[in-house]
């Protein structure tokens, strides 16, 4: 859906079910609820979409600020003013998705399909980085691997293909056989295996973001359990010394370039120090138990990918991308703990197809729920992107469809009451009634 106050077309109008006063309006593809006897086919308005900042002065102008909440903000121009923002709402059990209005007299002769966002002095509403939301650091500070025997530089995973909204592609798919899988909720990562035959190593992103292993320091070891031991000991608490001191030594031994194969070690991003010598001061060590438990690296400790890539890759330059869930409110999947879920594989830079990406991934990493397979149908797509989700008693965010082939650009298409639930702040871990 198009995050800009646009002049378009209604496609339909048809009775609202729960209201004699209400009627739905079609505009492109997306119900509105609007005034009955206010619309008919065929009438250029002007659409509001969700997720559009609109002035409060505006809003009182169309008769729907008593919808929206408003603050003060400043808007991208550099002035302070009082706006609201256009949500997806429920309206007598119907979902509106954005808000219809007349065109002004000013822009009668505009064409169908003109933005007006400025016209308003409107803006598209930016979500805040989700990451952040969630405490988590958004990005790693980039800096020069350390130098050392197989030192080089670091090849970047390929972004992701960004997936657009289902209505702005509608017309390519018409005719083309499509698959559709569910849109789960969480972190996106992509893990690769890349680099030149020989000299491969694995990278972890997420949005860009290269994401570092997670280590602990000697130093903190030290301190956790030299001091701990002394303690113990002067303490005369022989058990508990003794626990300290086993959980010490295998410490020690998990520093991370003997841990992983050779070329896992110091490959990457991690800007770490290595000591290959005796002084094990300034070593970095990390530990299964660390790494499992970090959201981007946690897939390749959970599901053993530092062994199970190469063997996948056979050794081309290979990509997962997937989804970490369970660690997001209302969306657990069956499980508080993480997850990881591919829905897409890239191998030398192509994405495969639907089958081609199971197979690969059938008994070495879980993938996202498959829904439909067939010739694209938006009105049977429209369907199946509700209800609750397969993995579990929730309600489903909604689905991404794209060629069955791997070609072209994904789609995906919301659960409008996943849209409602959120745009209203709420948890949407209930069922879809």
């Amino acid at each position: 859906m198009s995050k800009a106050i646009t002049i378009s077309i209604i496609d339909n109008v048809i009775p609202h079910e729960n209201a004699d006063k209400l009627e739905i309006a079609i505009i492109e593809g997306w119900e509105c609820i609007v005034p009955k006897g206010q619309y008919k086919i065929g009438d250029r308005v002007m659409y509001f979409p969700p997720e559009v900042m609109i002035p409060e002065e505006v809003a009182n102008k169309l008769g729907v600020a008593k919808y929206l909440k408003f603050k003060t903000v400043t808007s991208p121009t550099g002035e302070t003013v009082s706006v609201g923002r256009t949500k997806n709402v429920k309206i007598r059990n119907i979902v509106s998705m954005g808000i219809v209005a007349q065109i002004p007299e000013s822009l009668s002769q505009t064409p169908v399909g003109t933005e007006c966002n400025d016209y308003y002095g409107a803006w598209e509403y930016e979500a805040p980085n989700e990451t952040e939301a969630i405490g988590q650091e958004p990005s790693v500070k980039k800096t020069r691997s350390p130098k050392s025997e197989m030192a080089g530089p670091v090849p970047k995973v390929p972004l992701f293909p960004n997936v657009v909204n289902i209505l702005k592609r509608h017309k390519a798919f018409v005719g083309q056989q499509v698959v559709a899988t569910e849109k789960l909720h969480g972190s996106n990562v992509a893990i690769g295996y890349i680099g030149p035959v020989g000299k491969k190593f694995i990278v972890v992103n997420s949005r860009n973001n290269r994401r570092k292993i997670p280590v602990i320091k000697y130093r903190l070891l030290e301190r956790l359990f030299v001091r701990g031991r002394n303690w113990c000991e002067e303490a005369n608490r022989p058990t508990l010394y003794n626990i300290l001191d086993k959980l010490y030594k295998s410490w020690s031994k998990t520093k991370i370039s003997t841990y992983y194969p050779s070329w896992f070690a110091g490959r990457y991003s991690l800007e770490l120090k290595f000591d290959y010598g005796t002084n094990f001061k300034d070593t970095v060590y990390t530990s299964p138990e660390i790494i499992k438990n970090d959201r981007y690296w946690g897939p390749v400790e959970n599901w053993k990918l530092w062994e199970k890539l190469p063997q996948m890759a056979y050794n081309n330059d290979f990509i997962l991308y997937g989804e970490v869930t369970g660690q997001f409110k209302g969306f657990d999947y069956g499980s508080p703990e993480s997850k990881f879920y591919v829905f897409d594989v890239s191998v030398n830079g192509k994405m495969l197809s639907d089958d081609s990406m199971r197979n690969i991934c059938f008994g070495n990493v879980m993938t996202v729920p498959l829904i439909y397979t067939g010739e694209y149908d938006l009105d049977k797509l429209k369907a199946m992107s509700q209800g609750n989700s397969i993995l579990a008693n929730h309600i489903r965010e909604g689905i991404v469809v794209r060629m069955a082939d791997g070609s072209g650009p994904r789609l995906k298409l919301l659960n409008p009451e996943y849209l409602v639930k959120r745009d209203a702040g709420l948890t949407p871990d209930c069922k879809d009634n």
